[in-house]
């Protein structure tokens, strides 16, 4: 959403925080370097609960480059339509509002060590 117009023009794309690699992509740059690695991903099923939790939640992290670089009534309705997209996305159900949280962890140590 922050490269379409109104909104890139007022943000700074190279700011904004880049997909995690594949266990695959660590493993092969590891291992390049001579180290022995191991790599593995999980999704976590997060259960929010409230009004626009997605957003909440993604509002600290994720969100911040972009939210940070939008001020006044252009922020207020960049927001406005993200709830409204999150809402989408992720509905509500009767236990809450369930976001699918992926994690990839790796562990290295030099070969032969």
């Amino acid at each position: 959403m922050a490269s379409a117009v109104p909104y890139r023009a007022a943000v700074d794309m190279s700011q904004l925080i880049r997909p995690t690699a594949s266990p695959e992509e660590y493993l092969f740059d590891l291992a390049q370097h001579g180290w022995e690695a191991e790599a593995w991903e999980t999704t976590y099923c997060h259960v929010l609960q409230g009004e626009d939790p997605v957003f909440e939640w993604i509002s600290s992290t994720g969100a911040r480059p972009v939210l940070d670089q939008l001020e006044g009534s252009l922020r207020e309705r960049f927001v406005a339509e993200y709830k409204e997209a999150l809402r989408q996305a992720y509905p509500r159900s009767a236990i809450g509002t369930v976001l699918p949280f992926r994690r990839v962890f790796f562990t290295a140590r030099r070969s032969g060590a």
